[in-house]
């Protein structure tokens, strides 16, 4: 992979604030160097993601949210009398949690406390289990040989 100009910015961006959205980084890129265009940003994101340099989270919530909420605002036309409420609360509940604590409070809260949000108390992080789900243990303690076939044979 070529080392260019807005790959640089683009990977400067993401370290300096790891859980941007792409109109955050768009912007800052589009501020740093000018006369970079919109599409272009977008090309540096999918090049990096595909090499490996940055992952994608994609949120699904949003649409198992709906599908849930319409299950349970069917139950709203229940001919049973307590069954009504029960549809209503959950079909509310579901929605308040997906689309207000989901995308608007957990979100800001966070940006507001930054690295801070990830903070682990020590004694609780001893009683953790070390869950090494990509294999980057095995890397590590491999030999130098054996670490890029482990590498391979992973992906």
């Amino acid at each position: 992979m070529r080392v260019t100009r807005p790959r640089i910015a683009v990977l400067t961006m993401v370290a300096d604030n790891p859980h941007s959205d792409a109109d955050t980084i768009v912007s800052t890129v589009r501020r740093d160097l000018g006369s970079v265009s919109i599409q272009g940003v977008y090309d540096v994101l999918h090049a990096l993601t595909d090499a490996g340099l940055l992952r994608r989270i994609e949120p699904a919530g949003s649409a198992a949210a709906i599908i849930m909420t319409s299950v349970f605002a069917g139950f709203v036309f229940s001919h049973l009398t307590m069954v009504r409420p029960i549809g209503f609360g959950l079909a509310f509940g579901v929605l308040l949690d997906a689309f207000v604590v989901r995308m608007v409070i957990v979100p800001a809260a966070m940006h507001l406390l930054g690295k801070s949000a990830w903070w682990l108390p020590r004694w609780l992080d001893r009683l953790l289990p070390d869950v090494d789900v990509e294999g980057s243990k095995l890397a590590e303690e491999a030999p130098a040989g054996q670490a890029s076939e482990l590498a391979v044979q992973h992906h």
